[in-house]
């Protein structure tokens, strides 16, 4: 199991992320979110959850050593420069991205950016369930993500309600996807692909 906590904007809070041995903080960089932080508050946010995970126990690999808590910058149809710049201010560990965003855009990511991870989010639905398999079909056919996140489908919103998927899409998606093996840009604990839980 790979655990991500998404939103923290207090230092406290990302501290406690940290220590509780989360693999991951998630940090919103959707100006419209009520959980979106600057580049700057972010910096210090990451800075404070990594020293902090380095001093915790909960935190390691399968031999002890420690990895570190896994830093995230969630975007929404930013932009490659913003990403970019906000990836090398902070020093992102991986990119969420929980747009619109094409596939260009992950692939120029993935030249402009090679060390860090990228996560596709995808909003899912039964009913959606077709344009949801081709998206990922394409993903697969470009290596254009390390992680899939599957995230309810709101009408109006961008992901993070709460609200659960059908089980039958999460069937569909282990069955018809080959995103099965194991990325190695997210940290020691080797996230399987098309397994990565929701923010």
């Amino acid at each position: 199991m790979w655990i991500k906590f998404c939103g923290a904007t207090r230092i406290a809070d990302a501290v406690a992320v940290a220590r509780s041995g989360a693999d991951a903080l998630g940090l919103n960089f959707f100006p419209a979110s009520k959980r979106f932080v600057t580049i700057e508050t972010a910096r210090e946010l990451a800075a404070a959850a990594k020293q902090a995970s380095f001093e915790s126990p909960l935190n390691g690999d399968n031999t002890g050593t420690p990895v570190g808590c896994t830093i995230v910058g969630v975007f929404v149809n930013a932009s490659v420069t913003d990403i970019v710049q906000t990836a090398n201010t902070v020093q992102l560990d991986a990119i969420q991205l929980h747009g619109d965003e094409p596939l260009e855009l992950l692939l120029e990511l993935r030249r402009r950016l090679p060390g860090i991870a990228l996560i596709r989010a995808l909003r899912a639905s039964a009913e959606r369930l077709p344009e949801l398999m081709e998206t990922i079909q394409q993903l697969q056919q470009h290596s254009a993500a390390d992680a899939l996140l599957l995230d309810a489908w709101v009408p109006g919103s961008w992901g993070g309600t709460g609200t659960r998927i059908e089980n039958s899409v999460f069937s569909a998606v282990q069955q018809q996807t080959t995103l099965d093996r194991k990325s190695t840009r997210l940290n020691s604990s080797h996230i399987p692909l098309s397994r990565m839980p929701s923010s």
